[in-house]
């Protein structure tokens, strides 16, 4: 290897001999090998600020040189990821000391004359900004840098000699952006030969294809596998740190005093595995997971694994559900003291880990013996009988005797494609990460499946307390033992009513050192939200206690919690009290305050506890990806965020602020489908047949007027995209409605509005550009 080292000046630009270094005052001094750049390191004469930059190859860890002698230094490092489409993709990680402040993605062309970045602060934790950077022999230009927060695009530029910029807001950046790039030609002055739309937006990063940056996440575990937050690794001896990116494991490495001593790569299909082993590192054990392949919602792997020698130790196949729970093995080259090279497992559930049994086979797929892990029908679930309810011995018998494991053929199973959530609070209902659990004395855990609360557990100083349980389809009560626990609650008999789900109700709870056992009612929506509870005393129908719960938009994303009523009753017909934003309020409290007459609470389904579920039949269903707040911008008229809701596809589909609610739908069938519900959380204005042409989109929207006597108005629009102020256009038919501009002297933007005659429409006021964003989404 060729090494060689250059110092530089000047934005490290210039190069310097070594006998100019004493007349400078900071110097960049760049360490070469094999003309690959690996380090630089940054100079000063008063010896403040200094740093330095790691330039790592795949192959190399960002941890081994943390935990070096000179941990104490300012640290950077670039880590290659992986190559797509012609572009490098890297990780860069900032340190002061040894705290992680910035973390980003950056991509760069071959010659390195594109260079992409995504930052995310790690302070702040927010996405602190976009750029894209164009080089040219010594000279470089960041042409867009989108910031988020207000939608600012910056353009820093070289002009003789001199750093240059240029300011462009949203309001004016369709003209002066395209004129500024024209007057200056970057294209020919730096030989681009790039569309000049690529620099407009952040996206496309690449130009010409639909590459998007992949979302960074990396963990980091003890020996045990227990996590641990990142400044503990400086005092952990054995550790392990895994590297996903957007939720799919790429790199797992494991740590002894400081070193990396094994490596596990997970290859996508498009990676080739002969790459990987022309740098393996003699002293370092490595297992590659390559060519997958998704079948029912599983993927199965070839695995290889080589010993800290380089010497093939293993081959197998192995299957994860779509859980990343591991199914199956089939070892094709083991050890001499492997007995068995076809095995299965059977697990709890689909969101732990714990094994209910290891089926081993024989050569010809016939079980030849079965490990129950322990658990006999006297000792099921001794490790946890403080957490749930416990499997029956019969129950957990056929579980374990599902037609999958009666044959290792075939390896994979019928999965279901579900996707878990598990969130973390603490006793003031704050979100925490797992590594803090053991900070704090009490916490819940949550686990969702699509979205839907399966079980919910209280601990107490790392003991389960309380447990809710929320039976599937397939669950009964009877299928569970009880004697084990002492406070819990099981939902059961789970039944689809007028677009609800109904509950039944088996709660246990310890009151003056005698368990009680109460039967009742639990009524939620589609999103597993609580509508009606009513818990009775005995069998005789005494009531315990009952609430039902009135929120102010269908979707907890959407909504604001100060306008969330729980109505809690005396007996079955009278109200007890009105809980709302952190206040009990009687009845003629609640008049007086709230205004109830005007409160959704004036109904008839919130005076009595019957019926249990609502009669405005549930008709949204759908799924939902929350994704976004538009923050307000500075010197606007908007409200301080617009909540947003995409469906699977990412089309926009509700958005409300508090104020405006309105609804993009595919056509008029799915309004007057869902229409009544929408009504009932203040969703007044439905956008449907949406369509592009060219530079208009064109739109039908249906408009109710709460105090017409023809309430439901439909019109047709037009808005092409180009203009900034008259070339909007609104069909309508009645001419006393109209879509229009305002004019304010005290606004300063374009601001649009319904209006009924000369009177503006309440609640739908929204400037031109979030309209254009609005509309584009939905498409």
């Amino acid at each position: 290897m060729k090494e060689k080292i250059i110092y530089r000046g000047n934005r490290n630009e210039k190069v310097l001999l070594e006998e100019e270094l004493k007349n400078v005052k900071a110097y960049f001094k760049n360490y070469y090998c094999d003309n690959n750049l690996i380090k630089v390191e940054y100079i000063s004469s008063n010896g403040q600020n200094n740093f330095i930059t790691y330039y790592l190859q795949q192959n190399e860890s960002i941890e081994e040189k943390l935990l070096e002698n000179n941990q104490f230094l300012n640290r950077n490092f670039y880590q290659k990821l992986f190559d797509k489409l012609g572009f490098s993709v890297y990780l860069f990680q900032s340190y002061d000391f040894r705290n992680l402040e910035q973390q980003s993605i950056i991509i760069k062309d071959k010659e390195e004359k594109l260079i992409v970045k995504s930052t995310k602060s790690l302070i702040t934790y927010q996405n602190s900004g976009y750029s894209k950077i164009i080089k040219s022999d010594a000279k470089y230009s960041t042409l867009s840098s989108k910031v988020e927060e207000n939608s600012i695009v910056r353009v820093n530029y070289f002009e003789n000699g001199d750093f240059e910029s240029a300011y462009f807001s949203n309001e004016n950046l369709e003209m002066n952006l395209q004129e500024f790039l024209y007057i200056n030609d970057f294209s020919e002055r730096y030989d681009l030969r790039i569309d000049k739309d690529f620099l407009k937006s952040f996206f496309p990063a690449i130009p010409n294809s639909d590459f998007k940056i992949p979302k960074i996440f990396i963990e980091y575990s003890d020996y045990y596998k227990n996590k641990i937050s990142y400044k503990e690794i400086f005092i952990e001896r054995f550790f392990h740190k895994t590297l996903y990116l957007d939720k799919k494991k790429l790199l797992e490495e494991k740590f002894e005093y400081g070193k990396v001593v094994s490596k596990t790569h997970y290859l996508s299909i498009e990676e080739n595995i002969e790459n990987f082993l022309k740098v393996m590192q003699n002293g370092i054990a490595y297992c590659f997971y390559h060519k997958p392949v998704i079948k029912n919602n599983c993927t199965c792997w070839e695995v290889i694994q080589y010993d800290e020698k380089g010497t093939l130790i293993e081959k197998r196949n192995e299957v994860y559900n779509y859980q990343d729970q591991l199914i199956s093995v089939n070892y094709l080259m083991s050890n001499e003291f492997r007995t068995h090279s076809l095995i299965k497992y059977c697990y709890k559930n689909n969101y732990e880990s714990q094994i209910l049994s290891i089926f081993q086979y024989d050569n010809s797929g016939v079980i030849s013996y079965r490990d129950d892990c322990g658990f006999e029908s006297d000792s099921m679930w001794e490790d946890t009988v403080w957490e749930m309810p416990n499997l029956k011995f019969e129950t957990y018998i056929r579980r374990t005797e599902n037609s999958f494991f009666k044959t290792f053929f075939s390896e994979v199973p019928e999965s279901s494609k579900e996707e878990i959530e598990i969130i973390y609070k603490n006793h003031f209902g704050q979100v925490i990460s797992e590594v803090e659990i053991n900070k704090v004395y009490e916490y819940q855990k949550e686990v969702k499946i699509n979205q839907l609360t399966k079980e919910i557990k209280i601990y107490k100083n790392n003991s389960c307390s309380f447990v809710e349980y929320y039976c599937s389809d397939q669950e009964k009560l009877e299928d569970f033992e009880f004697h084990y626990t002492s406070n819990y609650i099981v939902y059961h008999n789970k039944k689809h009513q007028n677009g609800y789900f109904v509950y039944d109700i088996f709660e246990s709870i310890i009151e003056t050192s005698k368990i009680e056992h109460y039967k009742g009612i639990l009524v939620q929506d589609f999103f597993g939200r609580e509508i009606t509870r009513v818990v009775y005393k005995n069998n005789a129908m005494d009531l315990k206690y009952a609430r039902k719960i009135c929120y102010d938009n269908f979707k907890r994303e959407l909504g604001y919690d100060h306008n969330t009523v729980i109505v809690n009753f005396e007996d079955s017909t009278k109200v007890l009290n009105y809980y709302s934003n952190e206040t009990i309020y009687t009845e003629e409290e609640f008049e007086k305050e709230l205004f109830s007459s005007l409160n959704k609470t004036n109904n008839s389904f919130f005076k009595s506890i019957f019926p249990f579920v609502p009669e405005i039949e549930a008709r949204i269903y759908e799924p939902f990806t929350f994704k976004l707040k538009l923050k307000k911008q500075e010197n606007s008229f908007e409200p301080e965020e617009t909540k947003c809701l995409y469906d699977s596809n990412g089309k926009l589909k509700y958005l409300s602020d508090g104020y405006k609610n309105w609804v993009f739908f595919k056509d008029l069938e799915e309004v007057q489908l869902k229409k009544e519900e929408l009504l009932y959380y203040d969703y007044n204005l439905f956008f449907y047949n949406l369509k592009l042409d060219g530079d208009i989109i064109s739109y039908d929207y249906k408009y109710n007027l709460e105090f017409e006597k023809n309430r439901f108005k439909e019109f047709g629009g037009k808005l092409f995209l180009n203009a900034r102020t008259s070339d909007f256009s609104c069909e309508s038919d009645d001419s006393r409605f109209s879509f229009r501009k305002i004019y304010s002297a005290n606004i300063e933007e374009y601001i649009y509005a319904f209006y009924l005659d000369k009177e503006e429409v309440w609640n739908t006021r929204t400037n031109f550009e979030n309209l254009i964003f609005f509309l584009k989404e939905a498409l």
